[in-house]
Parts: structure tokens; sequence; C-alpha cells
């Protein structure tokens, strides 16, 4: 503890001075003297006092490893003291304790500046000097420090620096002037997120100072004001010369805003995607004349009702002179297709490239109608085709291009037209026999088929039948007009068929028969489709299934379920059933018996024939397997999940992930079980369990489960 000369000495008090300075004013009859100086001894003594108290605790909380309010009471010395060496030296000390030198060295310099040593007592002058030995040694200990920053590997830097967020980098650019330089050169590889430009100006000033020629990749989102926007585009075309990606989520903008932008970087650009606000004004076509050699195109227009299409006048110009014979390297193509924009037909015939293509799905009166089979004329190299897709956003990465010969197609589209848009376009003449022609489709998505029937999408099957891996069909097109049209999958064999989804109002007997002829299936999943057993006989000669998935299926039997799960199922990696008549305590047994050595996710919803006894049989059979490996237990609105259930949950070693939405009879008790006894356990969703109060979650929160979900 620090010796605060002048408390137990009152020789060395600063007061003692004021005190006789006003006795000798009192015996002079001075008393306007008397009083000031009499005033100033007891604000000095009153001072002082608080000041070696507060001393003592900051460095009891120093000592307790308390810093942030030592470092409080430190301050609050300065302030009442600040001619006193005390304060200065005592949060020197604690800056140092922390092996924080420079703010030490900061604090001990800032005291030297505001002390003047020649009018301190002499016990306050050894505090003074104190204070510049200190400096002194803080000194030599900051330049003996090793900074990780310039011993470690440039690429270590920079793999570092890749897990932070955007406050973090700040932090780190704050450190030093070194570490300023040098974070922004170690984030070339990174994307750069600009989230609601012009809702912060501290925000924005900090996106500023990391923008520059090392940053690449930029997205924009949530901007909803044009100022705005046109403030942060600014900002990337005045700093950023050397980016590939660029991205407008939700923004509001116009061609005006984008045009000067595009023209300094959009040769170089290799990714641009744009999903605009309703009030804004961009098209396709002026995008890619400023944009030549962008690969990955994805476009989401705004409601034609509000749209408006008003340029400039060398916009417009510009835009509409766009070259038919040029060619664009796109291979990801993710496009609106809006009746009010270009036919979707005009802009394939220019991706020779193409290998995915995306298409969301828009309400039945502005939507562009696609002919499939006309898809995969324009582009024979088409791999990934996602019709009326909900969500946009798909990971794909592109094969290695093959060089196609295209031109003499694309002269023939577009020959004899003045716009981008060709006023015929004929295929026939160059496709020759499409039978005998070599399709590379793999992935096949029809989200949702209003608009379309059956019929519309048989050509495409049967062209790409040899190359299909997955096939994903109906996602809300129940009409039952579309059973017979579908006919025509009876007669296909897809020989690479590996994945079939399924929700359409067809008839089994077509899949029967379809399913015989795919030797390699390893995924099927029916929603909503009147299932019979016959399905069944047919997906034992299919191949061995890993994925099987039934939601809403209510043709099915139990009977037939059952010889299907106990003779030919063995191998299930994953189930799902939902809401399905035939899900009972006998199917949960089975499952239980034949498939727990190779299950690894099992997924039950609101299927209410099963008993609280048929889900205790399934778990037990599940534990006593010799090489468990169940790792997603989902059991939402199962009513019969009950404390018994759980307690028998905690005995599976690798459970990773269980949810038990929906029990109305789980306790806080069974939480605690399960998180105590599961220690793999890392996801846990409890939401709609009326019984579970908030202690529990806080129980599960605060241990090793990383995510919980209770709403």
């Amino acid at each position: 503890m620090a010796n605060f000369g002048g408390v137990h000495n009152p020789e060395h008090m600063p007061w003692l001075k004021h005190y006789n300075d006003g006795s000798e004013a009192l015996n002079r009859h001075d008393y306007d003297d008397a009083i000031s100086q009499t005033t100033m001894a007891v604000e000095a003594f009153q001072s002082m006092q608080y000041v070696a108290i507060l001393d003592v605790r900051a460095e009891a909380y120093g000592n307790k490893g308390d810093y942030e309010r030592a470092l409080e009471d430190a301050r609050e010395m300065i302030h009442y003291a600040p001619h006193s060496p005390l304060g200065y030296l005592r949060a020197g000390d604690l800056y140092t304790m922390q092996s924080n030198y420079g703010e030490a060295i900061d604090i001990y310099a800032f005291g030297l500046y505001s002390v003047e040593p020649s009018s301190l007592p002499e016990q306050q002058q050894q505090q003074y000097e104190l204070i510049l030995r200190k400096k002194q040694e803080a000194e030599q200990k900051q330049y003996q420090r090793l900074d990780l920053m310039r011993v470690l590997p440039f690429d270590v830097i920079s793999i570092i620096l890749q897990e932070l967020t955007l406050e973090e980098w700040m932090a780190c650019m704050d450190v030093c002037v070194q570490w300023r330089e040098l974070v922004p050169r170690c984030l070339a590889c990174r994307h750069l997120d600009i989230m609601f430009w012009g809702c912060d100006k501290r925000q924005d000033e900090h996106v500023t100072r990391l923008m520059g020629s090392h940053i690449q990749s930029i997205a924009l989102a949530n901007v909803t004001s044009f100022n705005a926007t046109r403030s942060a585009i600014e900002v990337i075309m005045n700093r950023c010369q050397s980016i590939r990606s660029l991205e407008f989520q939700m923004c509001q903008i116009t061609m005006d805003d984008v045009w000067p932008a595009l023209r300094r970087v959009g040769y170089h650009l290799t990714n641009l995607r744009i999903n605009v606000a309703p009030s804004s004004d961009v098209t396709i076509d002026a995008l890619l004349k400023l944009c030549p050699n962008v690969s990955s195109f994805t476009f989401h227009a705004p409601s034609p009702h509000s749209r408006t299409t008003v340029h400039s006048t060398t916009q417009s110009s510009a835009a509409t002179n766009v070259s038919d014979s040029s060619l664009l390297s796109i291979t990801y193509l993710s496009v609106d297709v809006s009746r009010y924009m270009l036919l979707i037909e005009s802009l394939l015939c220019r991706c020779p490239k193409l290998r995915c293509l995306i298409i969301p799905f828009r309400p039945e009166d502005s939507r562009q109608l696609v002919t499939p089979e006309k898809v995969l004329d324009l582009c024979p190299d088409l791999e990934y085709f996602d019709l009326h897709a909900s969500l946009p956003q798909d990971t794909y990465a592109s094969p290695p291009e093959k060089n196609q010969k295209r031109q003499a197609l694309f002269s023939t589209i577009t020959s004899n037209t003045g716009s981008i848009i060709p006023t015929t376009i004929n295929t026939t003449t160059t496709t020759g026999n499409r039978d005998n022609e070599e399709h590379h489709l793999r992935e096949l998505y029809i989200a949702d088929l209003h608009g379309y029937t059956g019929n519309d999408f048989m050509p495409v099957l049967e062209r790409t039948r040899n190359h299909l891996e997955r096939l994903h069909i109906g996602v809300g097109a129940g009409d039952v007009i579309l059973m017979d049209e579908w006919s025509g999958l009876a007669g296909l064999q897809f020989s690479k068929l590996q994945s079939f989804h399924c929700s359409i109002a067809c008839s089994t007997v077509f899949f029967s028969s379809m399913f015989r002829h795919c030797p390699v299936l390893v995924d099927l999943e029916f929603f909503n489709v009147a299932v019979i057993d016959d399905v069944f006989d047919a997906i034992v000669s299919a191949g061995s299934l890993q994925r099987l998935s039934f939601s809403y299926c209510h043709g099915i039997t139990e009977a037939g379920f059952l010889q299907f799960i106990r003779h030919h199922a063995t191998a299930l990696q994953e189930i799902e059933l939902t809401q399905c008549r035939a899900v009972g305590d006998d199917l949960l047994e089975a499952i239980a018996e034949t498939n727990s050595r190779s299950l690894r996710i099992l997924r039950l919803v609101d299927n209410p024939r099963v008993t609280p006894n048929g889900l205790l049989m399934l778990v037990q059979g599940l534990v006593r397997a010799p090489a468990a490996h169940l790792h997603t237990l989902v059991m939402k609105y199962m009513h019969s999940v009950t404390a018994m259930v759980l307690r028998a949950v905690r005995d599976l070693s690798s459970l990773k992930t269980l949810d038990i939405s929906g029990s109305s009879s789980v306790t806080d008790n069974a939480i605690h079980m399960v998180v105590d006894q599961n220690p793999q356990l890392r996801h846990l969703t409890i939401s709609n369990c009326t019984m579970i109060t908030q202690s529990a979650i806080e129980h599960a929160r605060e241990s090793h489960v990383t995510h919980v979900v209770a709403e």
C-alpha cells in the first residue's frame, strides 16, 4: 500500500500552509484573507483525505484482479487531486499489472506534465521521482514485448483475422500504427458486409477505414435510403478498385447510382448479385453491358406493380445497343422471370458456359412461363436447374468448364434481330436428333408446378435420364388433374438417380415401375402423396436406401411398412415420419431392432398412434446397439414424450441434437437430467413445452449445450 506522505505527518500536508497563513491573517485582523486561507485549507484537507481512502481501495481492487473498479478509483483520485502524483502513480501501476505498458506510459507521462515538483512536499517529491522511474521501466518492457503481428507469418495472421468480426477488426486496428497498416492487408480474401449504411455514422466510418485496394468482395444490404445508397456506392467507387464480387441486397438503388460505379469496376467483376428494393429501376440488359466478364449473376426484380423504368439518355442508349453477337461467361445464373422483363431465352442463348440456372418463384399473374425443354436446347451443359425456387440462395460449385461450339446456335437464334430480345427462337434446326444428344443435367428441382403439367417436364426427364442424380418434383402442388400427366415416369430408367423427392398428386403405380429401374437410389421422400404398399416392393429392387421420409402419407398400412422395415430396410441412416397413420409402437420397435447400428438421424413429428411405451422401447433398443451412432433425435409434438423416455435418452452417448418441441408433460427435472447426462449434446430445442420454466432453460444455456431454442 502506498504511503501517502502527508496523511500521517501533518507537517507535510498541503492544507497546513493555508492554515498557518489564515492564522497570521487573523492576528493582523485581515478577516477576508483569513476566511479565504482557511477555506482553502478545509478543501485541501478533505480532498487529500478522500484521495488517501480511494488509494487504499484501488490497491485492494487491483490485488483482487478487479482492474475496472480499481481504475475508476484511480481516475477519481486524479479528478479530486490533479496536482498530486498519487493518482497517476496508482493508475500507472494498475495498467502495468495488466501488462498494458502503452497505457501505463501515457498515464505516467500525463502525471509528469500535470504535477509541478517544486511545489510538492518532500515525500510527494519522492512519489514524483517514482513516477519518472516507473515510466522508464514501462518503456523498456514495452520495447522488449513480443509482437505476434511481427513474428507470425503473414498467411497465419490472415487465417486468424478471418475469424474476427467487424468490431474486433476495428479493435485490432486501434492497437498501434503497425497493426492499423497490417490488418487491412490480411483481409484480401475476406467478404466485407456493409449492413444498414447511413444508420450509424460511427459504424460507417469504421467500415470506410477498412475499405481499400485489398478488398475484393463487398455486400451492401438493407439500405433503405437513396442518399445512403449513393453515399455507400461513392465510397466503394473511390476506395475499392480491386473488387471482384459485388452484392446489393434489398437496397434502394437506381441505374443513375449504379452506372458510374459499374463503369469503373464492372469489367473486372466475376460475381454480381442484385436483389433490389421495389422502387428501384435497375434492369438486366444495362448490367450485362457494364459487366461482360461476370461468371455468377443474380438478379431479382421488384414487384412489377411498383416498378418504373427510367434511365438517363446516355444509359438508355447504351442499354439498348448491346451487341447481339457478344457471348457471356456466366456459369451461375439466378434470374427473375417477370413478364415485364426480357425473355429468359434471349438471355440463356448468350450463356454458352452456363452450369447452374435458378428461377425464383413468382405469382402466376406476373410470371413469364419458361419451357423446360427449351432450356435444355439453349444450355446443353447445364448441370443444375431449379425452377420456381422459394429461396434463390443456393450453393453450387461449378465444374470445370468445357469448350462447346455454341456460336452457330447463337447466330441462328439472333440472326437479323436488332435487339437483345430475339423475335423468334427456333432451336429445331440445330438440335438435330435430341435423343442422341449428350446432356449433363445432374440435378433438377421443380419447386412449384402451378401453370405446368407433367407433360411439360417429361421430355426433359427422357433426355436426361442417363445423367440425372437428383430429382425433386413439386412443393405445394396438389391438383388431382396432374395424376395421369406423369404416367411417363413408369417407362423411364434412371440409372444414376440417387435422390428422389415428390409432392405431387400422382398415382404411385407410376413410381413403383420407375423405382425398379433405379439401382443406386439412396434418398427417397414423399410429402402428401397417397403412397400405397406396392411402393415398398419396388424400393426393394431399387438399391440400398439410406434415407427414407414420409410426411402426411396416409395410404401406407402398418403391416406393409413393418414388413419392409424388418426384411429390407436394414441399412437406413436417416428416417423421417410426419403425421403418418402407419406409425405405431410396433413400427418403432422394428426400427430399433433392424436399424439401430446404422441409424444416424431419426425424426418423428406428430404421430398420434405412438404411446410412451413405444417411444421407450425405441430409445432402449437404440441404446442396446453395439455401435450406436444416432446423433440427431427429433420428437416434435409427440405427446407421448415423458420423463421416463428422456431418462432413456440420457444413455445415447453419441446424441448431439435433441428436439422435443410441443411436449406438454416434460418438466425441469427431465431437462436437467438430459443436459447433465449427455456430454455430447450441442443443440436442444424445447419450444412450446409448457411445463418447462426459465430456470431449466438457463441451466441448459450455461452448460455445454451451445444452441438452446425455447420460444
